[in-house]
Formats: structure tokens, C-alpha cells, sequence
């Protein structure tokens, strides 16, 4: 929430007072405010009018001016296309500091140049709130202004310091400029001026009719106008919206978000003349097309709010008006909507949609549900001070709504028990009345007080508490030092050896990532191998695409590797290690994204990432957490999201460890080729190991011979190592060194040949050990896998 101080400060008194003590204070009493930023830092402005205005000789845009500032004549090149004789500017004089750097005396192909002509723009003000002629040209001042007058920022509103509020969800009274109003003048205890609104109907309006259909609206109100003049607002409203960072429309559709900014309450225009029937009937039964006022088609559903004219809508209530009963530079007469609509219904909605507007941010909020016939009195009153009226109706209302007072019963021995303090009755009872609490009755120890009506956050007796101490400030309590039991604090065992995993990764050149929990549906149902049971569905998502809880982590860490493809970092890996929590199970996930290529020192690029980087990934945190790799298993596996040919499901003892590999080629999503790991650590941290022994490095020479084995193409490499290594004692490693496929071998043989290591501890080997050790593996991989021998 934006809060302008100059408009603040026509409705409580803040003089004295610098712009940091009451962000201070606000802050505080529980009001953060974010930051402090004024309009315009511009130095040196003044107010010029153009003497003289001719085309620079060699140039085909600019133009030579003599620009008189009262105390002098200057002379100035200006490049803007709506610069000419007779016109008021403002003029940035040889010296002034603007955002854009500081103004110096020049010369412009062959001319002086003592200043500048500025646009609005140039001061700091952003081009959003402009119109186009404002962007591509100088701003031209009216009569108003008076030449050589310094003070032109103040004139122009562009002095203001804006406060931005960071409101909790119980505070969201403060989206008014009134109540932001009454909080700083009981911060300060200064006096409040709230403009008053009386009823200035001129007639009774007899056959307009109101109604709602529809639990979700229960209160609803409009007010008729006829003769208006649709036409540019006035200077001190466009200064206040533009403070505010609401663009200015018109007069009438600004004076609309004008008492939305006062009040909080959202109120809604329509174009009388354009309305089917002359009625307004709140609905939540339509399913239809629907334009609304940004030219865009929404679907409306069963649920939706829907303000209608003879079952058209003309509004989707609470969120944003509809095309066909816009008010236009044409429109005559208006009706002033003020309703109550249920904050669940707008939420809804809102979020389907994708449609969030100022409107509906109130009223998801929570607003204020007594000042109806104020806000509507309020609008037609300042709605005759800045157009022509020639006749305004009375209150036309539907309203079902319970406006009870809210009490309170409490007592000074809560309080204090409470909040641990001594506060006496009497100091109690200012406190509460600075902030709008009206004392009903009273005995010196217990009370009830009446809550005003726009503090619809506060419910019972704690909340009083928590007004008294937010108001004395926190440091008015003794602190105390609780009882409590010392405990050996320390990270459980799993998240140790999260720790090893991550250091391992962050140590090789990975960065660590952090992605959302909620995804959309289509990443929810992606890559659902590891975890293929169901996730969770959120009942009032925030947006479609955080409905779903994941069950895996590939579809987040693909869609951020995109994002950096996207941004030009096109070699990295990342990982993430993350809970995952689905109906039938509750696991920890690492998952690993490599794209692009290796760096081998500092910006040398290497080779791609390819398969066997995954592959060494996971065989390194195999490695580290002793786990034999004879209880390991590397499998094929069929889907569309992995490549076939280059892509493994890793098993651990027979359970499913992990899933690495290329992503599919055919991916369109994809930006980039990317190497995918995912890895279940419940399982590896659940997997019991044996302790590290540790034996002395052999005195005798290593002897190794080489085997190629034809085999069947289906025979996996990992399956023949871990069959060679239980043969003998003797063999110390066995590696891979080459695999055949082509002439002289059948379609579906392949030729794997493997260097076999042979050492003993306390004696050097013979040939005939080696040889006996040599025939058990012949016969063994030819009895178990039928391979043989190739010559």
C-alpha cells in the first residue's frame, strides 16, 4: 500500500514531523513500512515561458530557444517536437541535478545550450502514469504557473514522500488513506479531519431495482447521477492517483479509485444509458463469455459474482467492470456501485482467472461493511466539485447484512496478566480511546468497549491486549528470562548425511537450488517414476500453477535450468535436496540437473555433461556411504521422458534408488539438452552398511590379464564385474576398457572386454594360480551368462 504523506496531510496534522519518525512509529505499532522514496529529487527547477522558438540551422529535429526565467533570458536547444513560442516549461537550469545526471552549459552543433526543457519523465516521474504526448515531448505548464517561480515541484505534487506500507493480513483497515490517517494521529495524538459526506439526493429514484440472488453478496447499493461531463481530472487529483501509482483515465473513473484510496471501500461506475434493463441483479449462477475493461474474454463459471442487467453481465463483482457498460468521454449519466461481496468468492475467482485488480485485493482483504451510505454520499459529493450534475438519486440499497455493533468485555487484570505489565485503568482507557475504542460501560477494573467499525480484525479481548501494547511500544516490558530445560542441540542423523551429499556436489561445481513445493498439474504428472503414487491437491490455491504438492523434484529443477538457458547461463549444474510429501509416502529427494558443458578451469570449457556424469554422481555417493557395488543394479527402463539408449533406473538391493539419464530428445519444453538425476535418500539412508576395514597396501607386484566375452546384447556389464570379483580372493579390480558391436558378431551379441587384476597379500602370484583363477571365470560367466571366450 502506497501512502502519500501530501494527502495524508490534509487529513491529520503531521507538521513537526519528519517522514522517518512517523515511519518509525507506524513500524512499531505493528505498520511496517517498507521504504521511503519521494516523487522527484530534481534541483534547481524553475518556471519558463518561451520567447523564441526556431529550427536549429543544422539540424532536422532540434530547435534554438530563448527561454525567459524572470531573472534572465537563456538560451536552450530542445529537441522535443511540441516545443514553440508563447508555452510555459519547466526549465532544469546549468547545475540542477536530475535522475538523469547533472544539467552542464554546452554547445549543440555550433549553438549554447544553458539548460534544459523537461519532460515529466526527465524528473523521475514514471512514463506509465504519462500520457504520449507527455513521454515524446516537454511538459507544457498552464497559465497557472507563474514565470521564475522555484517552487514548481511543489506545484506539481512531485514533492511527496510516499510511504510503503508492508500491511499484515489483520490490517487491512490500512489500505484506507482515512484509517492510515487515524492511526498516525493516534501514534502522535494529533488531530484528525475526516471529510464529511452528506446525503444530496434531488430526487427519489422509483423504478431502478437492486437485488442479489446469491449468499456471496449481501449487501449492495447504488446511487444514480444524470448530466455529468466525462472530461480530463483536475491537477490535485491526477497528483494524488500518481502518488498513489494509479493511472489517470478520466474524472469519473479517477474519482472512483480516488474514494477506493480514502475509504477502502471498492466502488464501480457503469454507463447508465448502456445497462440492458434498468435494474442490477447480483448473480452466481452464470456460465458465459465475458469482456471485461481490458478488452480480454474471461469464462465465467458457477461460483463466479456476477453483477447482471436482465441476465447480462455487466460486472464481475468485486474484480473488474465489463466492456459493454464502460464509462466513455460519451457517457451522461452513471450508477454508483458500493457493495459487500464475500472475500472467499473474489479469491476464487480472482486466482482462476489471473485477474487481480485493486478492487479485489480489498475485498479479499476484508473491508469495512459500514460505511456504504458514506462512501455513496461521499463520491457524489466531491463528484460535483469536479464535474457538471444535474441530478443525483437517492440510496438504492439491498442489505441482509448483520450491522450490530461489536462489544467487548475485558479487564485491566487480563490485560496485565496478559501482557505482564501494571498498567492502571485510567491509562487503559486513553489508550483505547486514541485508537476509536468507545467505553460502553466501565467499573474501574472491567469493561466493555464498542470496537469501530473499521478495525473488523479486532474479535475479543486478546486483541485489545495487543492495541494496548503495540500502542505503549514493546520496550515498556521488563524482560524476564523464561524457565527452560537445557538441550544438546544438533542436526539428526539424516540431515548429516544431507550435508556430506550437498558438500560433495557444491565441492564439484554444482550449484545448490531452492524451488517451489506447488506446481502446476501437467509438472505434477511429469516424471513420476521413483514416487508414482498421489500427491496432494490444494483446496484454494493462490494461482493453477501452485495447486499441486510435487512428488518429484526433475519437473522444478528443469523448469529453473530453463530459466538460466533463457538468461544466456547455458553451462552449469544444479541439485536440490528436498521433502517429498504424497498421499501414500514421505520421502527425501535429491535431484540433479547438468546442462551444457564442463568447465575445466576458471572459463575453459570441456566436454558435455553426458550420461557417465550422472553415473559418476551416483556411484560417488554410493562410494561415501560404503555401499557395496554388488548390491547395486543398473536396468533399463521404459518412458518418454528419459532417452532410451542413455538412460538407466539404478536399484539398490532390488528397491529403486534412483533414475538418471539424457531427457528425451523430443521434449519441446526443453531449451537444451540436459542430463537428469534423480535419487531417493530415503532409501540410501535407510540401507545399513558395513564399517570401513581397513587392510595394508600389498608388498607383492599386481598381475592383470585381458578377456573379451561375447555375450548377449541384454547381459549388462555390471552383472558380468560383479560375477568375475566373487571368484577369487586373488582379484583386486576389474574394469572395462572397450564394447564391440558390428562384422563378425550375431545382431544381438556384443564383445565386452574387461582388464581383470590378480594380487596377493603375502606372496607374489604364479602362473598357475593366475591360471586356475583365470578358468574358474571362463567357466563361471559361461555357465551363468552362456558367454564365451573371443579368439
Amino acid at each position: 500500500m502506497l501512502v502519500s504523506l501530501n494527502e495524508i496531510s490534509k487529513y491529520v496534522d503531521i507538521s513537526g514531523l519528519s517522514k522517518e519518525e512517523i515511519a518509525s512509529r507506524l513500524t512499531f505499532s505493528g505498520i511496517e513500512v517498507e521504504e521511503i522514496k519521494t516523487l522527484s529529487k530534481a534541483t534547481s527547477l524553475v518556471v519558463g515561458k518561451v520567447i523564441s522558438c526556431i529550427p536549429h540551422p543544422n539540424s532536422d529535429h532540434l530547435h534554438v530557444c530563448k527561454v525567459d526565467i524572470k531573472d534572465e533570458i537563456l538560451d536552450i536547444v530542445c529537441g522535443a517536437p511540441n516545443c514553440k513560442e508563447g508555452i510555459k516549461v519547466i526549465v532544469a537550469k546549468v547545475g540542477a541535478k536530475l535522475p538523469g545526471g547533472e544539467i552542464k552549459a554546452g554547445e549543440i552543433r555550433g549553438y549554447k545550450s544553458n539548460g534544459m526543457l523537461c519532460a515529466l519523465n526527465e524528473l523521475g516521474v514514471d512514463p506509465k502514469y504519462l500520457k504520449e504526448e507527455q513521454i515524446k515531448g516537454i511538459e507544457i505548464l498552464s497559465d497557472d504557473f507563474e514565470v521564475g517561480d522555484s517552487d514548481i515541484l511543489h506545484k506539481l505534487g512531485l514533492d511527496d514522500v510516499i510511504l510503503d506500507l508492508s500491511l499484515l493480513a489483520n490490517r487491512s483497515d490500512c489500505y484506507s488513506l482515512f484509517n492510515v490517517s487515524r492511526e498516525i494521529g493516534a501514534l502522535f495524538n494529533r488531530k484528525v479531519n475526516i471529510l464529511e459526506a452528506n446525503d444530496d439526493s434531488t430526487y427519489e429514484e422509483k423504478e431502478f431495482k437492486v437485488d442479489s440472488l446469491t449468499p456471496n453478496c449481501k449487501e449492495f447499493s447504488v446511487k444514480i447521477v444524470k448530466g455529468i461531463e466525462v472530461k480530463d481530472s483536475p491537477a490535485w487529483l491526477k497528483n494524488c492517483l500518481r502518488s498513489e501509482g494509479i493511472r489517470t483515465i478520466n474524472n469519473i473513473v479517477d474519482l472512483g479509485n480516488y474514494i477506493m484510496l480514502l475509504t477502502g471501500q471498492p466502488i464501480h461506475m457503469y454507463d447508465y444509458d448502456k445497462l440492458v434493463k434498468k435494474e442490477l441483479i447480483v448473480r452466481s449462477d452464470i456460465n458465459e463469455k465475458f469482456i471485461a475493461l481490458d478488452e480480454k474474454e474471461y469464462s465465467i463459471h458457477e461460483g463466479d459474482i456476477c453483477v447482471t442487467s436482465f441476465g447480462k453481465t455487466m460486472c464481475l463483482g468485486g474484480i473488474m467492470g465489463g466492456l459493454d457498460s464502460e464509462v466513455t468521454n460519451d457517457t451522461k449519466n452513471i450508477v454508483i456501485e458500493v457493495a459487500n461481496f464475500n472475500h472467499a468468492s473474489i479469491r476464487r475467482t480472482s486466482s482462476r482467472l489471473g485477474l487481480v485488480s485493486d478492487s479485489s485485493q480489498r475485498f479479499v482483504k476484508g473491508i469495512n461493511k459500514d460505511q456504504v451510505d458514506y462512501v455513496l454520499n461521499l463520491t457524489t459529493n466531491l463528484l460535483k466539485t469536479i464535474s457538471n450534475v444535474d441530478s443525483i438519486s437517492n440510496i438504492i440499497k439491498y442489505d441482509v447484512l448483520n450491522h450490530d455493533k461489536k462489544l467487548i468485555s475485558c479487564s485491566v487484570d487480563y490485560i496485565n496478566n496478559r501482557l505482564g505489565t501494571n498498567f492502571e485503568y485510567e491509562k487503559i482507557k486513553d489508550i483505547l480511546q486514541l485508537l476509536y475504542f468507545k467505553f460502553v460501560e466501565s467499573d474501574g477494573n472491567k469493561f466493555i468497549v464498542e470496537v469501530p467499525s473499521f478495525r473488523i480484525d479486532v474479535e475479543g479481548k486478546a486483541d485489545l491486549s495487543e492495541e494496548i501494547i503495540r500502542y505503549i511500544g514493546l520496550d515498556t516490558i521488563s524482560p524476564t528470562l523464561p524457565f527452560m530445560e537445557t538441550t544438546v542441540g544438533g542436526k539428526s542423523k539424516d540431515e548429516q548425511k544431507e550435508d556430506v551429499i550437498c558438500s560433495f556436489l557444491s565441492n564439484n561445481g554444482l550449484y545448490r537450488v531452492l524451488t517451489y513445493t506447488l506446481v502446476n498439474k501437467k509438472m505434477s504428472e511429469s516424471f513420476k517414476i521413483l514416487n508414482k503414487s498421489d500427491g496432494y491437491v490444494i483446496k484454494n490455491p493462490l494461482t493453477e500453477d501452485h495447486k499441486y504438492v510435487r512428488t518429484n523434484l526433475l519437473p522444478s529443477l528443469i523448469n529453473c535450468a530453463n530459466y538460466n538457458l533463457n538468461h544466456q547461463n547455458n553451462n552449469f549444474g544444479i541439485y536440490e535436496i528436498s521433502h517429498i510429501d504424497s498421499m501414500q509416502k514421505n520421502e527425501i529427494h535429491l535431484g540433479v540437473v547438468l546442462v551444457g558443458k564442463k568447465y575445466k578451469q576458471d572459463k575453459i570449457i570441456g566436454e558435455s555433461y553426458s550420461y557417465y556424469d550422472a553415473k559418476g554422481i551416483v556411484d560417488t555417493i554410493l562410494d561415501m556411504f560404503n555401499i557395496s557395488s554388488t548390491r547395486v543394479k543398473y536396468t533399463r527402463f521404459e518412458t518418454d521422458e528419459f532417452h532410451p539408449n542413455r538412460s538407466a533406473l539404478v536399484l539398490l538391493d532390488n528397491k529403486p534408488l534412483c533414475v538418471m539419464g539424457d531427457i528425451y530428445p523430443t521434449k519441446k519444453e526443453i531449451k537444451d539438452s540436459m542430463i537428469l538425476l534423480e535419487m531417493n535418500l530415503s532409501v540410501l539412508f535407510a540401507t545399513k552398511s558395513k564399517n570401513i576395514k581397513f587392510e595394508p597396501i600389498s608388498a607383492y607386484p599386481q598381475s592383470s590379464r585381458d578377456y573379451a566375452f561375447i555375450i548377449d546384447d541384454s547381459i549388462n556389464y555390471i552383472d558380468i564385474k560383479n560375477e568375475v570379483k566373487k571368484c577369487s580372493s586373488l582379484i583386486k579390480d576389474v574394469s572395462i576398457f572397450d564394447i564391440y558391436k558390428g562384422k563378425n558378431l550375431a545382431q544381438n551379441e556384443k564383445s565386452i572386454a574387461l582388464t581383470v587384476v590378480f594380487e596377493s597379500n603375502d606372496h607374489t602370484l604364479k602362473d598357475n594360480e593366475i591360471d586356475e583363477v583365470h578358468n574358474k571365470i571362463v567357466e563361471t560367466l559361461n555357465k551363468k551368462f552362456n558367454v564365451s571366450l573371443r579368439s
